[in-house]
């Protein structure tokens, strides 16, 4: 999986040098960063669907997943995309929200955080909601510890076990072998 994700990062851009356009480092403006981010996730999408039979996958199950402010990232996909950078699923795991439109051809959506995450807990749970009330595909778990970035670390809790729920989600989509 690493070695796929690598080619697909390396193949996204072979002319890139590995710095970005400008020095957004010095940026004052959080948005133009996230702006620049989303861009990016959607062009991630359009560059794995067109070498999708080259990385060995189906050019109709690909998703996205982002962590916290990597979440913006799926969230800008998710939000404002064209055919070839709408992602056939998204995952968004401690991500912040706000009352965004949720667009007619939404993705399903899995959502993930603690509940003693202040961050994204309230915004999770309204992200949800939105997608319900669209008629669209979610499903969203709660755990009641877990912190805002708790990752892929085991820290002795419930969440801990967050991976294999999305990879139930996934199968139970479609998007991942038999259910």
């Amino acid at each position: 999986m690493i070695a796929l994700f690598s080619a697909i990062s390396a193949a996204s851009n072979p002319e890139n040098s590995g710095k970005p356009e400008g020095d957004i480092s010095r940026s004052n403006s959080m948005s133009e960063i996230t702006l620049l981010g989303q861009e990016d996730g959607r062009q991630a999408i359009r560059v794995v669907r067109k070498r999708a039979a080259e990385f060995g996958i189906d050019q109709a199950k690909i998703g996205i997943m982002g962590f916290s402010a990597g979440g913006m990232v799926t969230l800008g996909t998710l939000l404002q995309h064209d055919a070839e950078s709408r992602p056939d699923f998204a995952a968004a795991i401690y991500t912040p929200w706000a009352d965004y439109p949720v667009p007619a051809d939404a993705p399903p959506l899995f959502i993930l955080v603690a509940g003693d995450d202040r961050l994204a807990a309230p915004g999770s749970i309204q992200m949800y909601s939105a997608w319900k009330t669209a008629g669209k595909s979610a499903e969203l778990h709660v755990y009641s510890k877990g912190g805002h970035g708790f990752g892929m670390q085991k820290k002795g809790l419930p969440v801990d076990s967050w991976i294999e729920r999305l990879g139930d989600w996934m199968k139970s989509q479609g998007y991942l072998g038999k259910y």
